[in-house]
């Protein structure tokens, strides 16, 4: 499924006057960055990049060099597997914009310290041309954020309330840019009809 999706994604098409954002679970960068910098896309947000903090710098200057800037949350542990070589862990999230867009930092309060901690979310922002009516343009800033949520919470349970506390948080910090576009790329690991969470969310956003 993840490598149709990065086929799929290289159809997209860049359009004046749209921003064009791509998400996608990758199940590791590594293999797979190449692929992702040829998107014909302004934005991208991964989920489960698998990157440890020597995979990040390296990434980082081989994607710069095709036109990306990007942006990393924290990296990942490497865990030993008996009787073979260190393998890098689960988890890691990224965004990338598209040169000559460069991150713009959002303030960190003590929410986005504890949220960066979890190496499940990624934040920054850029700034756009927004077009609110026609013939009316102006820039503004936006925002972007890649969360990944805690394997195994669609099985409810305790991880469920483990990861449905850690969305809470998600949510929580988005609310408080007010008028700010805050776009969200997630991979929740949990569905909008089985967590309540995630469906009083989805209520509001109907009210």
């Amino acid at each position: 499924v993840n490598d149709q999706i990065l086929t799929t994604a290289s159809q997209y098409r860049r359009t004046p006057g749209h921003l064009v954002i791509a998400s996608n679970n990758v199940q590791t960068i590594l293999s797979k960055w190449m692929v992702i910098a040829q998107w014909p896309v302004d934005v991208f947000a991964l989920q489960e990049v698998r990157a440890n903090a020597g995979d990040q710098f390296s990434l980082a200057s081989e994607i710069s060099k095709l036109g990306w800037n990007i942006e990393w949350g924290e990296p990942v542990a490497f865990k030993k597997v008996k009787g073979q070589n260190q393998v890098t862990c689960n988890g890691g999230v990224c965004v990338g914009l598209r040169e000559p867009q460069q991150w713009l930092p959002t303030p960190k309060d003590d929410l986005y310290h504890e949220l960066k901690e979890t190496q499940r979310r990624v934040e920054a922002a850029f700034n756009t041309i927004v077009q609110e009516e026609p013939g009316q343009a102006r820039e503004a800033q936006v925002i972007i954020s890649s969360i990944w949520g805690h394997p195994g919470a669609s099985k409810g349970g305790n991880i469920r309330n483990i990861n449905d506390n850690f969305l809470s948080k998600v949510f929580l910090r988005a609310m408080g840019f007010g008028d700010i576009p805050y776009i969200m790329c997630a991979d929740f690991n949990d569905g909008f009809q089985e967590s309540n969470l995630l469906k009083s969310v989805l209520a509001k956003k109907h009210q």
